[in-house]
């Protein structure tokens, strides 16, 4: 349900010339978040955004593993 509605929002957004940006907050949901959005993530549209937690161990290879998909990546 979660990929169906980013999804469908990510099309509306590009409709309108908006970008989707995933925010990350409790470090506990970020490996199924970064799932969903390599999931959804089209390399051709560069207005997928991902932000990550800059003050977590885990961070360093979220950053590695986000940034492969050549997504914008805000800190």
């Amino acid at each position: 349900m979660c990929v169906d509605n980013l999804r469908a929002s990510s099309a509306a957004a590009d409709h309108h010339g908006f970008f989707v940006r995933i925010d990350m907050e409790n470090a506990r949901y970020i490996p199924p978040r970064i799932e969903i959005f390599e999931t959804v993530w089209p390399p051709r549209q560069p207005e997928r955004r991902r932000r990550l937690q800059s003050c977590l161990h885990r961070t360093e290879e979220d950053f590695v593993r986000v940034n492969a998909t050549g997504a914008r990546i805000r800190w």
